[in-house]
């Protein structure tokens, strides 16, 4: 599906709740996985080319937010897709980077990508500070 923006790694909690430290992970019966987590815009994606960027920002620094306000108020609800990639952890050595890390886009021949819901933004804040 083209566009993927990696993130830093996120340490979710569980069933248990949060855990009180990361080195005493809980384990079940069964394979650890890892899990790469997707949202594909289903407009598309639309950049400045740097000289652009750079004139917005020192017109506009607000440009995103007051463009994002706008569209919703007229109706023209953004959508992401969400999706996940799921690796065993016994399958993360066969690749010749490392998984964990953050900058890497995980091949989705090999580990596609599963779409399970959709974000929408659908109305804009009625009091910000």
């Amino acid at each position: 599906m083209g566009h993927v923006q990696p993130r830093y790694p996120s340490f979710l909690q569980d069933d248990a709740g949060v855990r009180r430290q990361h080195i005493h992970p809980r384990q079940r019966e069964g394979e650890w996985h890892f899990v790469k987590i997707h949202f594909t815009p289903t407009l598309g994606v639309h950049s400045f080319v740097w000289d652009e960027a750079l004139k917005m920002a020192g017109q506009d620094p607000d440009f995103h937010r007051k463009d994002l306000y706008k569209a919703i108020s007229m109706s023209v609800f953004p959508t992401w897709k969400f999706g996940i990639q799921t690796m065993k952890e016994s399958l993360a050595d066969d690749f010749d980077f490392d998984p964990l890390d953050a900058t890497k886009v995980w091949p989705e021949k090999l580990i596609p990508i599963r779409y399970t819901a959709e974000l929408e933004l659908n109305r804009n804040v009625e009091y910000f500070t």
